[in-house]
């Protein structure tokens, strides 16, 4: 526990040092976005994500309408979200990231808010590096829309790893803590 900190602040004072990128981010090759007929391939990304990683009891319902958010116009014909897909040779769908447009509580500013990202884990290693694209097709997208653009890790898998790939793409900005009740039960993850 003790090296896993010590590593955890030493990327975390590199990352502060984040000096930001020299020019606009490009579309990454082999990224597109997602559309209505993406939507049984991203359902399954999305699945294995929330089995990875959820650490609420999954929602269904609640999967599908936020996938539908950056796969469809809303009602007034504009976007409130944007997914992020990439294939493997194969063309089998193997990443995706979705991302939100919100405000925060404090401000009148609309921002981009990575949802989730995911590598199928068959493809973690892949020589073209799809997690750095899915961050890279985040950025181009909030930049496209001149909006800036939260990201984070919220995991306790491989955290430190995953912390260090976020900082060298953008610079370091507060933490994720969690506290469950005694007794809060987990069942139905």
């Amino acid at each position: 526990v003790m090296n896993e900190a010590a590593a955890l602040a030493r990327t975390l004072e590199r990352a502060v040092t984040y000096r930001g990128s020299k020019g606009p981010t490009a579309l990454p090759a082999g990224v597109r976005v997602a559309g209505i007929a993406d939507e049984p391939a991203i359902w399954e990304l999305m699945m294995m994500e929330a089995q990875e990683h959820a650490w609420l009891p999954i929602s269904r319902e609640k999967i599908a309408s936020v996938m539908r958010r950056g796969t469809r116009p809303n009602e007034t014909g504009s976007r409130e979200g944007v997914i992020g897909l990439i294939a493997a040779e194969d063309g089998r769908m193997v990443a995706c990231v979705g991302i939100g447009i919100l405000q925060p509580w404090h401000s009148e500013v609309w921002c981009c808010e990575e949802v989730w990202s995911f590598v199928h884990p068959d493809h973690r290693k892949a020589k073209d590096g799809y997690a750095k694209k899915l961050i890279d097709f985040s950025k181009w997208w909030a930049e496209s829309l001149n909006m800036p653009l939260f990201m984070g890790v919220f995991s306790n898998e491989r955290t430190i790893g995953k912390v260090r790939m976020y900082a060298r793409h953008m610079p370091f900005m507060g933490g994720f803590f969690l506290h469950l009740p005694p007794g809060f039960s987990m069942e139905g993850k």
